[in-house]
């Protein structure tokens, strides 16, 4: 913690900016992505044989108090104890600009195309590539399809395109894949 704190001292004020500015685009990007992952369960969910409800939803903590043996009347106990109280704060996945909503919304709309992009055919990826595209995510084995993406025929396709080739080897792991 002490390195990261000194790394941080050392930064002028005009690096210190940018830093900020690419963790904010970071941070807005990842909240975009998780967006769009819940819509994808969410999706799955209802396209699975039997709907099983989501945990965390206002439903699934119903069934799982019912399913615990608790009583309409043991719930609504608790109920009478919640104290609501409302916080106003200028939160930073809060976004009030128009060309920032604006973006955000047309972002969010092309990650749900992407969602049925097949990153295993390098072909397809580039007929879905825009001049705006300066990024392709992939993952050494997607989850949860499992698919593969050529990982050298994506690098090509970025390096001649202009943009940045961001692996992700979470699911697999450095111990079973190292790009």
């Amino acid at each position: 913690m002490e390195r990261a704190a000194q790394i941080v001292n050392d930064l002028t004020i005009a690096e210190a900016y940018r830093m900020t500015k690419a963790f904010a685009i970071y941070f807005e990007l990842v909240n975009l992505a998780e967006t769009n992952h819940r819509k994808r369960r969410r999706r799955a969910a209802q396209l699975g044989s039997e709907f099983s409800v989501q945990p965390g939803t206002f439903r699934g903590t119903l069934e799982r108090m019912r399913d615990g043996g608790i009583g309409a009347g043991a719930a609504l106990e608790w109920l009478r104890r919640v104290q609501v109280i409302p916080v106003f704060t200028a939160h930073p996945t809060e976004v009030a600009r128009r060309t920032v909503l604006f973006k955000r919304r047309r972002i969010a709309q092309e990650l749900e195309k992407l969602d049925f992009l097949p990153l295993t055919d390098a072909a397809s990826v580039a007929e879905a590539m825009s001049e705006r595209t300066r990024l392709i995510w992939a993952e050494t084995i997607a989850n949860p399809t499992t698919d593969m993406p050529d990982l050298a025929a994506l690098a090509d396709l970025a390096h001649a395109r202009g943009a940045l080739l961001f692996v992700d080897n979470t699911f697999a792991s450095p111990y079973l894949c190292n790009p």
